[in-house]
């Protein structure tokens, strides 16, 4: 219910022109600067001076004859030149229009110094009367101005040109119009007459119940004019007599005072103790138990919080998303509204009152399309508020300390906002009854000039369904067990290649139960698998939200609230952590991993020396390994999934095709928009829906494409760099765990690669000829790749070997610190190295040939279950065990062979950016620079790596 002021407001139109302003000429802004002989010229904007026997107009904008004076003709244009004024007879007056010229009575005769007719008598009304009257020697009928007096019962109004009937109480106790004249102690307030005596519970309101204290940056107080001339009438004349305006007025003042129901003779107070008592007597108007009978309704007064009141059903209207032939798609208020002074205005069907904010049709209009949110209403305690029934926009009034006196201070909406409250699916397009809340805020009049007034207007939906975090935390429960469960499954495969195997104790094999080293290892894969599952649980909701809540037609469904985005941003930010987490354990994983190259190339001697000395002299060329290295060095960070290709794709997705407008709060919204649509406010929920939507689909097509297309009928790297292998006569032993790894048989079928040019096209058109031997480890095979089971002894053979050159590095980089260096320790290095790449050489060669005794593997392929659960069910205690493997699984120990975790840690850090910044090219940046950054680190790490391992020099990795 509207509060409105009895003053009657006009609609204004400003029409504003853009002019030249120079220092010769400047332009005044208000006609305050013009003399009272002068007006404010609306077409230049400038003072002009009025013509003969003309004064300024009231408003300043015009002309209009002097007193005396009346209007001989008028055009309209520049009173200079279109005012014509005559002047009247002797003896005669101007009319208030100054059409005519009119004589005066005798009761208020011609006064000369003012060319008037002087004011009638007090309690005299003036009236124009046609009277005829002697001019000379004939009788004509002439405008006399003349005194009346009005009669019993009657008193000039305040124009003093009609009589009104006086106040019915105040006749009642004086047969005047009178208050002063009736016996005994009356008093008079707001036009009623009052006995004060003591016999009487008419009581003069305190002053503090007439005090107004607003919402400005003073908390200024005023004793306010209106409140003292009519609450004792509104709230006497409404509890006696039930008088409809008085009751009126009251609620109005009641308003006015935020429903704030102190001092207890104040407004809030009288009415709150009235309306209560009907209400308890069960006296109620239309059979709603918080309407007071003869009352207007303020108050819940059953109701102590707004719980059940906003939970109410009795609104039975349906309501659609989208324009319905069948339900309607925007809302209706009805508004009823009255004057300050308690009069009616009407009942009407608006959503004027709501919209303070000037914007285009369109824009305003889709405030109250159903579902479209202007913004996302702030939590806050439900417990505290006290649901009403009446408000206000603009209170320009009650600060005025005397009827005089303009107002010290204007009250007006902060903010305004609607919030409505969906029933849920089982009630679809039903909602509670909505509930408006507004914020006010005052400003001093003597600061309207410095400051600057903003104010905001939002329309917001929630539902109290709970169904969104819970059904949350039910996922995250029951993927974060099976997580659990997963992980116990891969720790104890984890254990196995490791070599910690219970109840087992061979020789150098340790009974080891779980230590801090297996638990850390437990704690590595959990973060991984549950940033996964988080992820899911993120990207899930988010594309359902997507999905329903734009497709929705009877609404049910709105997005969450303030508070359960923030449960999603806590489960955004504990998804990307532990991803995070999960990408250094790769990084670390891999750069840590054992690699040697096995070079199968035996000395060939030169031409006409064949004898074995010979050949044994001859050395064999390291380019092939350095080659195969450099390749190996090169492939760590390649990916499927062009990382580059795939941001500007989903930038340009988002951006410049528009899908971001998807992204926001009004479920109309499409594609493509217009410049008079209301868009809506983005969700940073639909906006991570819709960005992973096009990460995946984009990533997944790159991937569909490279292995489909570019690896079958360009290139396929991986597989190249088999080929590469065997061409070179060099094997790759990878050991990634202790007693796990990978093997890449490169032993040449021809016996030699280290060749001239015309030797390698023969060996190669042998092959193609079928004139040789397969490539594989096995006869008549050509699996070249392996994963490894290796015995314990074999893990403890290579430590040895490499044991003395692990302990020369550390002492050199102790050394490093101290020092210049022993010359002759560099030597000393170099030879260690050549001996140690050759004892190992010729020892996995060996290994993998069969040739040791007590070291030997058998080659099988994997069970089906032990393909699913990436495990090893048989123990390499005697023999190690090699397993074919044609999907080469060793680019797990690459970026290749991780692409899931890195797609998923790209789209997560895209998503936080853009969940805090709400900007996809900002989070498409920062993507591509931390990705950067991660794939130097990591070619920089796998670098070192590589050349510590394999004793290749790292020089040689380029």
């Amino acid at each position: 219910m509207a509060a409105k002021s009895n003053r009657q407001l006009l609609p204004i139109v400003l029409i504003i022109s853009i002019l030249p302003l120079t220092s010769a000429n400047l332009f005044p802004l208000v006609n305050k600067t013009c003399t009272s002989t002068q007006y404010y010229d609306i077409a230049t904007l400038q003072c002009k001076n009025c013509g003969l026997n003309q004064e300024r107009s009231s408003d300043g904008t015009y002309c209009i004859c002097l007193n005396g004076y009346r209007i001989l003709s008028d055009n309209g244009g520049p009173p200079t030149s279109s005012l014509q004024c005559q002047k009247c007879p002797t003896n005669t007056a101007s009319s208030t229009d100054r059409r005519d010229c009119i004589r005066c009575s005798s009761s208020n005769p011609f006064d000369s110094a003012t060319q008037a007719c002087r004011s009638c008598p007090a309690g005299d009304i003036s009236n124009v009367r046609f009277r005829n009257i002697s001019i000379g020697s004939t009788f004509s009928v002439v405008p006399v101005l003349e005194c009346s007096t009005c009669g019993d019962s009657y008193q000039p109004d305040i124009t003093r040109q009609n009589c009104v009937r006086c106040d019915e109480y105040v006749l009642n106790l004086t047969s005047t119009c009178v208050c002063s004249n009736a016996p005994g102690t009356y008093i008079q307030y707001g036009g009623v007459c009052f006995d004060t005596g003591s016999s009487n519970n008419i009581v003069v309101p305190s002053s503090s119940s007439m005090t107004i204290t607003y919402e400005d940056s003073q908390s200024t107080s005023v004793v306010s004019y209106y409140l003292s001339e009519n609450l004792l009438a509104a709230k006497t004349l409404c509890q006696q007599n039930f008088n409809y305006t008085a009751c009126q007025l009251l609620a109005n003042l009641c308003v006015v005072n935020h429903y704030f129901r102190f001092p207890a003779d104040g407004a809030c107070a009288s009415y709150y103790t009235l309306g209560n008592n009907l209400v308890t007597q069960n006296r109620i108007s239309n059979g709603i138990l918080d309407w007071p009978a003869d009352l207007p309704w303020l108050y819940y007064f059953t109701a102590t919080t707004a719980t059940p009141v906003l939970t109410a059903t009795y609104i039975t209207t349906s309501y659609s998303m989208r324009p319905s032939a069948t339900l309607p798609s925007r809302l209706q208020f009805a508004f009823g509204k009255y004057y300050l002074n308690g009069t009616f205005s009407n009942l009407e069907l608006t959503d004027i009152p709501f919209q303070l904010c000037p914007d285009s049709q369109g824009r305003a209009q889709a405030a109250f399309d159903f579902g479209v949110t202007y913004s996302i209403t702030v939590s806050t305690d439900e417990s505290a508020w006290v649901p009403t029934r009446r408000f206000f926009i603009i209170d320009n009034y009650s600060s005025k300390p005397t009827s005089t006196d303009s107002p010290r201070v204007i009250r007006y909406p902060k903010s305004i906002n609607l919030r409505i409250t969906l029933q849920g699916r089982a009630s679809a397009g039903k909602i509670y009854p909505p509930l408006l809340i507004i914020n006010y805020a005052a400003v001093k009049t003597s600061d309207l000039t410095a400051t600057t007034i903003q104010t905001s207007f939002t329309v917001s939906y929630v539902t109290q369904n709970p169904e969104y975090q819970n059904n949350v935390n039910i996922a995250c429960i029951v993927t974060g067990c099976l997580t659990i469960i997963y992980c116990i499954i891969k720790i104890i495969g984890w254990r196995r290649r490791c070599g910690r195997f219970s109840a087992i104790n061979v020789d150098d094999v340790p009974d080891e139960s779980i230590n801090s080293q297996t638990m850390v290892k437990f704690f590595a894969l959990f973060l991984g698998y549950m940033a996964n599952c988080l992820f899911i649980i993120l990207f899930g909701t988010s594309v359902y939200y997507l999905m329903f809540f734009k497709g929705q037609e009877a609404a049910y469904l709105v997005l969450p609230s303030s508070t359960e985005r923030g449960y999603f941003s806590i489960l955004f930010a504990i998804a990307f952590a532990f991803k995070a987490l999960d990408l250094l354990h790769i990084i670390w994983t891999q750069t840590s991993i054992d690699i040697f190259f096995i070079d199968w190339e035996k000395p060939r001697g030169s031409a006409g020396e064949n004898s074995e000395s010979n050949r044994a002299n001859v050395p064999i060329s390291i380019w092939r390994t350095y080659f195969v290295a450099n390749e190996w060095n090169e492939i760590q960070t390649m990916r499927k999934i062009e990382n580059t290709f795939l941001i500007f794709a989903v930038l340009f997705f988002l951006e410049v095709a528009g899908f971001k407008n998807l992204a926001t709060n009004n479920p109309a919204t499409g594609v493509v928009t217009t410049a008079d649509e209301y868009v809506g406010s983005p969700s940073p929920l639909l906006r991570f829906g819709i960005a992973s939507i096009c990460f995946l689909v984009i990533a997944f097509v790159q991937w569909v494409f490279y292995t489909f297309i570019y690896e079958r009928f360009i290139e396929d790297k991986i597989a190249q760099f088999v080929d590469l292998c065997s061409m070179s006569n060099v094997s790759i032993f990878i050991m990634s765990h202790i007693q796990f790894g990978y093997y890449i048989h490169g032993k040449s079928v021809h016996g030699h690669a280290d060749t001239d040019m015309k030797e390698m096209f023969e060996q190669l058109k042998r092959e193609e000829d079928n004139l040789c031997g397969q490539r594989g480890l096995l006869p008549s095979s050509d699996v070249q790749t392996f994963q490894m089971a290796l015995p314990r002894r074999l893990r403890i053979q290579y430590d040895k070997i490499l044991k003395p050159l692990q302990e020369e590095a550390d002492k050199s980089k102790t050394q490093r610190g101290k020092g210049p260096a022993d010359p002759r320790s560099n030597t000393l290095d170099i030879q260690d190295k050549i001996e140690a790449y050759k004892t190992i050489n010729t020892f996995l060669s060996n290994f993998v040939e069969h040739s040791l005794r007590h070291l030997d593997y058998v080659v099988r392929d994997k069970l089906m279950l032990e393909r699913l659960l990436d495990m090893e069910f048989n123990s390499p205690i005697e023999k190690g065990c090699f397993y074919s493997d044609e999907s080469h699984t060793f680019d797990r120990v690459l970026f290749y062979g991780n692409e899931i975790s890195l797609l998923v840690f790209d789209i997560l850090l895209f998503g936080l950016i853009d969940f805090h910044a709400t900007n996809f090219v900002l989070a498409g940046a920062i993507t591509y620079i931390v990705d950067m950054v991660i794939a130097a680190i990591r070619d920089n790490w796998g670098r070192t790596n590589l050349a510590t391992k394999t004793l290749v020099d790292e020089r040689f990795l380029i």
